[in-house]
């Protein structure tokens, strides 16, 4: 789903197609739709963050304490649902997670590269760009309502 390497700047640079209206759907615009499924936050979201070089690397997003001491690669729940964005500060930056709402959800609009705001880069920055399938699995946690499980 995503190009690799950085693309900076507003609107689509992920090479798909943007899709209009689709009769409902929470953003056809990011080219997404929610499914049925209900991914598990634990099990299949959090480890596409670990996985990619997102989740707190020191480069991108600084590394986060883990408890006992040393340092973790994941992002905590906490640091995504309901709280705004802090790096983007245009208009269409809002909350990075907003659950069940993609369109609301400002973290869609970093891996797709849809609708971010001017000058700023896609996610993941450094690494390879997510699959289609792990963009929709967030994408599908986000339309389950972002549980934390």
């Amino acid at each position: 789903m995503l190009a690799g390497g950085v693309a900076v700047a507003c609107g689509n640079s992920s090479g798909m197609e943007d899709v209009t209206d689709s009769g409902g759907q929470p953003d056809s615009g990011l080219g997404i739709e929610c499914t049925d499924a209900s991914p598990s936050f634990s099990k299949q979201v959090e480890p596409i963050f670990a996985n990619s070089g997102c989740g707190g690397s020191e480069i991108c997003h600084g590394s986060l304490l883990a408890p006992g001491g040393g340092t973790t690669k994941i992002w905590p729940y906490d640091s995504l649902v309901n709280v705004r964005a802090s790096r983007d500060t245009c208009d269409s930056a809002g909350d990075l997670v907003k659950p069940g709402n993609l369109h609301d959800s400002y973290l869609l609009h970093k891996l797709t590269g849809i609708d971010m705001c001017p000058g700023t880069a896609r996610m993941p920055k450094i690494g390879s760009p997510l699959s289609h399938a792990k963009t929709q699995t967030i994408a599908d946690w986000i339309c389950a309502g972002a549980k934390n499980d």
